[in-house]
């Protein structure tokens, strides 16, 4: 819907997001403007009867002025009408102003036909409307025409149509505009891109306290984008932001305050700034909330008000919230025992595409949890999960056709997805290998790779708490059994009752709240080796030391960070059942396989 504020010539924006981090900024500029208009066409065309002839109410200086004919009083007799909600006479001046070729009166001619304010709702008359004020010069027609070829509102889609509707704008000084501008430079949309250019767009729009523009300086300091990455001047500009209500900056200055970048860490105050942002109804921040509510972390652990945010999160369409809140109403965290609205939530995050849902939702379906056993259904999810790599989907369907499940011969494809499982260090999938070539199952007998991929396995069996792909959602590992994990820990047990002890209790620390924001921005990804010295208690002894770096910093940084936390989570090795110091390499592995696989932090769920 276009959306204007009559009579100040204030610009006009569209409200439509994309997937990227700039287009979030896009979408709340969009977003700020919209509510302008937001009365219903058949409740207000109708109220009051149109000031047409002589309009006796209207002051008599304006009643003068339009008896003189003028455009100018003309345009403010409509303006009126409009104020007063009376849409029919404020289209009838508009029209009379526009005959006169007033740029002002054809702009809001369009924006009646754009909102149906008084006429029927047509978007080509309003693009056409806009066109012949912005052939004047007329500031809010060009910013509305270039959000019309931006949406293909009324027109044909075309970005460089678009974006030279913008640059006609930006030049004459308007700030939405110049953001939009700065927006396109950096993402290459109908012009090159030039990182130079598209901050300098941005600057002029923020010295005008553009909160948008403001927001994505903020973004691009934090990220070293055009600029020498600084984490106080991109604070800086997240305050500027958040000052005029911004919920996306008042949630990044949430993460600055959790990782004390660019301001002195305190969970307190990143708690106080998430609420900000969840008050304007912004999901991941109401996520984020339920998150440190359901860990304790910055307040008093509280699964009931988890649950709270959680849910507020998941009515606003946030698929991580909606399987917290699978998670919550399966394992009674925060509310009694429901598994038929655990599979609601389940189902509603799994037609979003994401895979751990669709995982759950077909493990349900398996064992008949909440819902009416049915293998059909099971297999449909489980195999939709599956065929987009997701690793426990994998191993699930591996071992059904690996242990044949009635089917008569035991199936080579099961060989298949457990290897695909494999390849991304799944360890259940790795010790089902070994147990095919321990026994001949679709491959040949082999002794020496059977126990090759049982070490593998060993050496993987923590993943299923530190990889990164659980990142908020795997945390929950700490607070009970999720379904997909259920045979994973089965196959924990198989092997720890191996020769080789497992030196680390469960559940190990997650990786994911070290994985840095912006790391994951810039699709970071790597694995260090951390050497950790453990006493007899499963403390550690000293600081980790790097062995291998990942080949980023800040990864590096992160790894031994992670590695700290470890602390009195390792079970001491022992010696005649004594237990006794030791020191190990731990991998510490930060990636990210796939968009859309990943929820992920909240830093990368920008998207209302």
């Amino acid at each position: 819907m276009t959306t204007g504020i009559r009579g100040d010539g204030s610009d006009v924006v569209p409200t439509q997001g994309q997937s990227a981090r700039t287009a979030l900024c896009i979408a709340g500029t969009l977003l700020a403007l919209s509510l302008a208009g937001c009365a219903t066409t058949s409740r207000l065309a109708g109220r009051g009867a149109p000031c047409v002839h002589g309009c006796p109410e209207a002051p008599p200086q304006l009643r003068k002025a339009v008896q003189s004919g003028t455009a100018a009083a003309e345009l403010a007799m409509g303006l009126r009408e409009s104020s007063q909600l009376r849409f029919a006479g404020a289209q009838f001046w508009f029209r009379r102003a526009a005959a006169q070729g007033d740029a002002a009166g054809e702009f809001h001619v369009g924006l009646d036909y754009a909102q149906g304010f008084g006429v029927a709702q047509d978007e080509a008359k309003a693009s056409r409307w806009y066109r012949k004020a912005a052939a004047q010069g007329y500031r809010s027609a060009e910013v509305n025409l270039a959000a019309d070829y931006y949406l293909g509102r009324g027109v044909r889609r075309s970005d460089r149509a678009a974006d030279a509707w913008y640059r006609k704008a930006a030049v004459q000084g308007s700030a939405v505009a110049q953001t939009m501008l700065g927006h396109d430079y950096q993402v290459g949309r109908g012009v090159a891109r030039n990182e130079r250019a598209a901050l300098h767009w941005l600057r002029l729009a923020a010295h005008q306290r553009d909160a948008q523009a403001e927001l994505s300086l903020g973004y691009a300091y934090a990220t070293g984008n055009g600029v020498a990455q600084n984490d106080t001047a991109a604070y800086r500009w997240y305050r500027r932001a958040a000052a005029q209500g911004n919920a996306y900056a008042q949630y990044d200055i949430a993460l600055d305050y959790q990782h004390g970048r660019g301001v002195a860490p305190s969970l307190k105050k990143a708690n106080q700034w998430l609420r900000k942002a969840a008050d304007r109804r912004l999901a991941i921040a109401e996520y984020a909330l339920g998150y440190e509510y359901g860990t304790g972390l910055g307040v008093t652990r509280n699964y009931a008000a988890a649950n709270h945010w959680f849910h507020r999160a998941a009515t606003g369409g946030l698929a991580t919230a909606e399987t917290a809140l699978a998670m919550d109403y399966e394992l009674a965290r925060g509310c009694a025992r429901n598994l038929k609205d655990a599979n609601f939530w389940w189902r509603t995050a799994a037609l979003q595409g994401f895979l751990p849902a669709e995982y759950a939702l077909g493990f349900n379906y398996d064992l008949g949890l909440g819902v009416a056993r049915n293998p059909v259904r099971a297999h449909y999810w489980i195999h939709k999960a599956a065929v987009r790599g997701f690793p426990e989907a994998e191993t699930t369907l591996g071992v059904e056709e690996l242990t044949d499940r009635g089917r008569g011969t035991r199936g080579a494809q099961g060989i298949v997805w457990l290897r695909k499982a494999a390849a991304q260090n799944n360890a259940l999938a790795e010790y089902y290998l070994g147990a095919a070539y321990d026994r001949g199952w679709s491959v040949a007998r082999d002794i020496a790779k059977a126990h090759a991929w049982w070490r593998k396995a060993r050496a993987n069996v923590h993943a299923a708490a530190t990889r990164t792909q659980w990142c908020r959602l795997g945390t929950w590992f700490g607070h009970g059994s999720l379904p997909y994990q259920r045979p994973v820990r089965a196959s924990m047990r198989k092997l720890s009752s191996g020769t080789a002890p497992l030196h680390f209790k469960s559940p190990f620390p997650s990786t994911c709240g070290f994985y840095p924001e912006v790391a994951q921005l810039l699709h970071e990804h790597g694995t260090a080796l951390v050497r950790v010295c453990v006493g007899p208690k499963g403390e550690l002894l000293h600081a980790p030391t790097l062995v291998r770096s990942s080949g980023r910093a800040r990864l590096d940084a992160a790894a031994l960070r992670y590695a700290a936390a470890t602390s009195g989570h390792w079970v001491p090795a022992r010696t005649h059942g004594k237990p006794i110091s030791f020191c190990a390499t731990l991998p510490v592995r930060f990636k990210i396989r796939k968009p859309g696989q990943v929820t992920g932090l909240p830093a990368l769920q920008r998207m209302p």
